[in-house]
C-alpha cells in the first residue's frame, strides 16, 4: 500500500469514526438501551433505531451500493424536523445536532481522503 492510498484510508476512518461516534455517545447518554418492561429488562427499539440511524456512515462504508442522501443533509433535515418539535422532543434535538454536526466534520474527512464516501465501488 502505497503513502497516498493509507492517508486515504485513514482519513476515511476517522471520517467514519468522527460520523459515527459522537452521535452513538448522544444517543446512548440520553436514551437507555435497555428498558424495564415487567420483570425482564428489554432493549429499547427505539433507541436501536438511532443507532441504526447513527450508523449511516458506516453503512456507507460497507456497503457502497447504498442509495440514500448524504448522511449530514439526513441528520440536518432530522434536526429541523425535531427542532420545530422541541417541546415534546428536546433530547432528540439534541440527538440530531450533534449527528448533522459530526456527519458534516466527517464529510471534510472523507473530501480530505480524495472522495465522497458514497461512491459505487
Amino acid at each position: 500500500m502505497n503513502n497516498v492510498s493509507m492517508k486515504k484510508t485513514v482519513l476515511n476512518l476517522v471520517g467514519v469514526a468522527v460520523s459515527t461516534l459522537p452521535v452513538a455517545v448522544c444517543i446512548l447518554l440520553y436514551f437507555p438501551l435497555w428498558r424495564e418492561r415487567g420483570v425482564i429488562p428489554t432493549l429499547s427499539g427505539f433507541t436501536l433505531l438511532l443507532l441504526v440511524l447513527a450508523a449511516v456512515p458506516l453503512i456507507n462504508v460497507i456497503k457502497r451500493a447504498l442509495k440514500t442522501p448524504s448522511a449530514p443533509l439526513m441528520w440536518f433535515l432530522i434536526f429541523i424536523a425535531f427542532l420545530a418539535l422541541s417541546s415534546i422532543a428536546d433530547e432528540m434535538t439534541v440527538v440530531a445536532f450533534v449527528g448533522f454536526i459530526s456527519n458534516l466534520i466527517g464529510a471534510i474527512f472523507f473530501r480530505a481522503a480524495g472522495g465522497r464516501n458514497n461512491e459505487r465501488a
